[in-house]
């Protein structure tokens, strides 16, 4: 049987996120594994949806970024929050593609 010492889970807050940690969490519990929880922030991929309006001294895009950091580490205090005592965890913070981030974050960890 393969046993895993540490799990990365991604998370956006979706109910489908939510169903993926639930098995991320019964994977650890059995290995008595480390969870990793990783919210990526596409910021690029969201300003590139919008203007590069000037607003009150600065750009749309520094506020988008700003309201995705702040919403991304909600997501993660609000998913950490979840988890059981007993069950070891940390919660990771990246900016960028997810595809790569992810990858990024597993060969860290």
């Amino acid at each position: 049987m393969v046993t895993y010492k540490t799990i990365v889970v991604p998370t956006d807050g979706s109910e489908n996120a939510k169903r993926a940690l639930e098995h991320a969490l019964a994977v650890a519990d059995r290995n008595q594994a480390e969870l990793i929880v990783v919210h990526v922030a596409n910021i690029v991929s969201a300003i590139s949806n919008f203007d590069q309006t000037p607003i009150s001294g600065g750009y749309v895009s520094e506020q988008i970024a700003e309201d995705m950091e702040e919403t991304g580490k909600e997501i993660l205090n609000d998913v950490v929050q979840e988890i059981p005592t007993g069950v070891k965890v940390k919660s990771v913070f990246e900016v960028g593609s997810p595809g790569p981030a992810l990858l990024a974050v597993a060969k860290k960890y």
